[in-house]
């Protein structure tokens, strides 16, 4: 089986830093993406003390051939690009919390502002 093709959002992040590295040393994937803004153009392995991935960093939010995303960006910008990457046939992987709460009123008190895609937020699972 060829390995499941991934994108990394927010790779220069904590959180993407940290994704990154474990899915890096998974053998049945292979990163195709990882994207950036405040490093963009630069390789990973230079820009993230102890990185061994080559792949440069993308100022986009593009996936191409990715088929899993996963989405390190900060609080409401996922919920604003999962539905184009749903509609491209990726599945999203989310770990802020924009998809946490299955209900947009929830959301709203919570997080004081509305959901970005409250139509979203009833088919995500959080996990």
């Amino acid at each position: 089986m060829p390995p499941l093709r991934v994108a990394v959002a927010g790779a220069t992040g904590y959180i993407g830093i940290q994704c990154t590295a474990l899915l890096s040393r998974h053998p049945d994937v292979e990163l195709v993406r990882l994207m950036g803004r405040s490093h963009a153009g630069s390789l990973h392995r230079d820009v993230v003390p102890g990185s061994e991935v080559e792949l440069p960093i993308e100022n986009t939010l593009r996936i191409d051939s990715a088929q899993v995303v996963f989405a390190a960006l900060p609080h409401t910008v996922a919920a604003q690009q999962a539905r184009h990457w749903l509609g491209s046939g990726a599945v999203v992987i989310d770990l802020s919390a924009d998809f946490r709460l299955r209900d947009p009123g929830a959301y709203r008190r919570w997080y004081g502002i509305e959901h970005p895609v409250p139509e979203l937020c009833e088919e995500s699972v959080y996990a």
